[in-house]
């Protein structure tokens, strides 16, 4: 959760309320529930109400609420620099279980010093008030894009403007602390300006780079600013601090792949398509899933994966039968939440060639003519055809003899052929 303010272009002044408007921002990408945010001002200040905390609610990832405070200045104001302390405390939800979070920020207010006059009664002359401290604030900054990718450079620019309107600002040093993840890659965290004239504005320009290993999420800068400024014969000193946030993702690296299908595949047989998948990221791929589209019979249609840790790697696998021989068209969507929180979506075609399924032979169905019977002695046969008298009918018992009659003929056919071979060596031997 970030906290932060609205713009302030006024100061709090003693005996006067002001509205401050503080901002609550969800920089997640879960819900965060029951937001309580409670304030406690600093001594010049006064919050008006008969509360000092207010229920937010319920925040949606990216969702900013603002809140308005009546503040009022008391009758004596010394230090220039007001603040409300704003803490807020939450609940979300993970995988694991309900968790509990808060956050905090000091919420910093321009005012102008008011202090009792040191004189006595009587109709002397008033003192001359201090003349309002000068504010240095941060009036725009930009990084060029909505979000920064790890591990790449990119332009800071920083205007910042003296928002008094009767004293100039002097010996002015800017310095800049970056949170883990961030680097200032163009020169010295500090810069000098020897002076900003009442009402003007600066821009610098800071090179910046987001570390390859940085996570997603805001990376803050603390900014802070010192200077002088002279009222009448005295110099004063000054220390304002701003915070800006650079949003950070890790590039999108999970992936996702189609391996080979085996040919052969054939109608009513069981068929697998398999993906391969690894997240070769800095962040998590959370809530991969995928889901089969087409008309094709399959065991299931969906797998859910769930979340994949950097460098984990593994196989999705969808059982499909098809019904009908060619080619079977379908495809295989696959979706993803990468570590900006944003959905992927990838869609893999399929074609699968198939073929008819061969026919089968029942088992025993051999043809006859091709089967040799052992041949029998006239007893024997006279026997089998007395035995097959009484079960089998004439004309298989035809048939049967027609088979038979037609064995004999090739073996007589083969026995005459050695027959032939031998008369021929006889003659030979002869001669």
């Amino acid at each position: 959760m970030l906290i932060g303010r609205a713009e302030f272009p006024t100061l709090i002044e003693a005996d006067a309320t002001r509205d401050v408007t503080i901002w609550f921002k969800n920089t997640g990408n879960v819900e965060l529930k029951n937001v309580l945010a409670s304030y406690s001002p600093s001594e010049g200040i006064m919050i008006m109400g008969s509360s000092s905390s207010t229920a937010i609610g319920t925040l949606a990832p990216e969702e900013v609420r603002s809140i308005t405070l009546s503040v009022l200045g008391n009758r004596e104001i010394t230090p220039p620099q007001q603040s409300i302390q704003v803490d807020a405390k939450y609940e979300y939800v993970t995988e694991k279980a309900p968790q509990q979070g808060s956050g905090n920020e000091k919420i910093l207010l321009p005012a102008l010093i008011k202090v009792k006059s040191a004189g006595g009664g009587g109709g002397g002359k008033k003192p001359k008030p201090d003349i309002s401290v000068p504010n240095i604030i941060i009036s725009n900054y930009s990084f060029g894009a909505e979000q920064v990718a790890a591990g790449a450079e990119f332009p800071l620019t920083i205007r910042f403007k003296n928002t008094s309107a009767i004293v100039d600002v002097e010996n002015i040093v800017m310095s800049m602390e970056t949170s883990e993840g961030l680097t200032i890659t163009s020169s010295s965290n500090t810069a000098y300006l020897a002076r900003l004239g009442m009402g003007e504005e600066y821009e610098r320009v800071v090179k910046m780079k987001v570390l390859p290993g940085a996570k997603s999420g805001p990376a803050r800068i603390d900014v802070t600013f010192k200077y002088d400024y002279v009222d009448g014969e005295k110099r004063n000193a000054v220390t304002a601090n701003e915070k800006l946030f650079i949003p950070i993702y890790q590039p999108d690296r999970m992936n996702i792949s189609l391996s080979p299908i085996t040919d052969g595949q054939e109608v009513g047989k069981e068929a697998t398509i398999s993906f391969s998948y690894m997240n070769k990221g800095k962040s998590d791929a959370a809530n991969l899933t995928a889901s089969l589209q087409g008309d094709i019979k399959a065991l299931s249609r969906v797998q859910n994966i769930g979340n994949i840790e950097p460098g984990r790697s593994g196989t999705i696998d969808f059982i499909v039968t098809p019904e009908k021989a060619g080619t079977e068209k379908f495809s295989v969507v696959a979706s993803y939440e990468d570590g900006s929180g944003q959905t992927i979506e990838q869609t893999f075609p399929v074609s699968l060639t198939v073929a008819e399924a061969p026919e089968v032979m029942p088992e025993g169905d051999f043809p006859m003519e091709e089967m040799e019977e052992p041949e029998k002695s006239g007893a024997d046969n006279k026997l089998m055809l007395y035995g097959l008298g009484a079960l089998v009918p004439a004309a298989a018992l035809t048939a049967m003899a027609i088979k038979r009659g037609r064995a004999r003929k090739r073996r007589q056919m083969f026995d005459d052929g050695f027959d032939a071979y031998d008369k021929k060596a006889d003659t030979d031997e002869k001669a």
